[in-house]
């Protein structure tokens, strides 16, 4: 079994390897991610075969492969591909954002020789989009205006991959009256404030802290999921400080994240201005207060959860 998988969504590439994954029963130990564009790819390239047992079945998949839009291919990757594909290896996926480049010799007849088996998928078009949106908010329980609609989609931009991380937000909003705030819900109006706020956290600005928080009480944005945003926030701190010791299947949750360029930098400084110690605490502070809030059935008080944030900065 030997694929290229060729989309501009990355939803769409992850999809059909759920689809190939499940078809094969490939067990979860056994399937490994490897970033080819990556500096340390031969590291990780031995440490992960010489793991394996011998006679599972085994899959690969070769994740930011742009070299199969390439004019001209250096010599030295070409050796460094061979070593790959001259492994003892049935089973690999590559994946490609962009077409291949049907103009270069050496690319063609690699395609040709290991028999690859090409899967090309366009992002959905305007009404395709609709359509998708429609059902995805009916098999959730979610009713939107028509205006709603199309004021997610322009929001959006009509992006299949926006769309669907926009989507992920709407779907952890469990109530309803929400919904009258789509307009700051959706691409990253609350993600932007929720960023600053876990900034405001690490630097112990009480001041800031209480700002953004107030600013999200006067929208109803749920105290809990501003904890959930901001803890998973913090998560991917921690896997930026310690990425070039984790195993590959621990970077994966960062490697498909989807960041602007601003906030990856900014993440990354906060990943070394702060000690790892440090950052874990405040993220086991606030895992605290969402158990805590979770565990009670009562209404949430916004001013005693704006009190518990000021806390965590005061004692860190």
């Amino acid at each position: 079994m030997k694929y290229i998988i060729e989309s501009e969504s990355f939803f769409i590439k992850k999809q059909e390897i759920e689809k190939i994954i499940n078809f094969a029963n490939f067990k979860k130990e056994n399937i490994y991610i490897f970033d080819f564009e990556e500096n340390e790819f031969d590291k990780f390239f031995d440490q992960y075969l010489s793991n394996s047992i011998f006679g599972e079945k085994k899959l690969v998949i070769l994740n930011n492969c742009i070299f199969l839009q390439k004019k001209i291919i250096n010599k030295n990757f070409i050796i460094k591909l061979e070593k790959f594909f001259n492994t003892n290896i049935d089973n690999y996926l590559i994946l490609s954002t962009n077409k291949f480049n049907d103009k270069n010799d050496f690319i063609i007849k690699f395609i040709k020789e290991r028999k690859l088996e090409l899967i090309s998928i366009k992002k959905p078009d305007k009404k395709e989009l609709f359509n998708f949106l429609n059902k995805k908010l009916k098999d959730n329980n979610y009713y939107l205006s028509y205006n709603d609609l199309r004021k997610l989609l322009r929001y959006t931009k009509y992006d299949y991959d926006i769309l669907n991380n926009e989507l992920k937000k709407l779907f952890l909003i469990k109530e309803q009256k929400y919904l009258k705030n789509l307009n700051l819900i959706i691409y990253d109006y609350v993600g932007e404030n929720i960023f600053k706020l876990y900034d405001a956290l690490l630097e112990k600005d009480q001041q800031n802290i209480y700002k953004i928080l107030l600013f999200l009480k006067g929208n109803n944005i749920s105290p809990v999921l501003i904890l959930e945003y901001l803890i998973k926030e913090l998560q991917y701190i921690l896997i930026i400080k310690n990425y070039y010791n984790l195993k590959i299947e621990d970077k994966t949750p960062l490697l498909e994240l989807k960041l602007n360029n601003y906030r990856l930098k900014k993440m990354t400084e906060n990943a070394n201005n702060y000690s790892y110690f440090y950052i874990n605490k405040i993220l086991n502070k606030l895992i605290g207060i969402v158990i805590s809030f979770k565990s009670n059935s009562n209404r949430i008080n916004y001013q005693l959860f704006i009190a518990k944030m000021i806390l965590i900065s005061c004692h860190q």
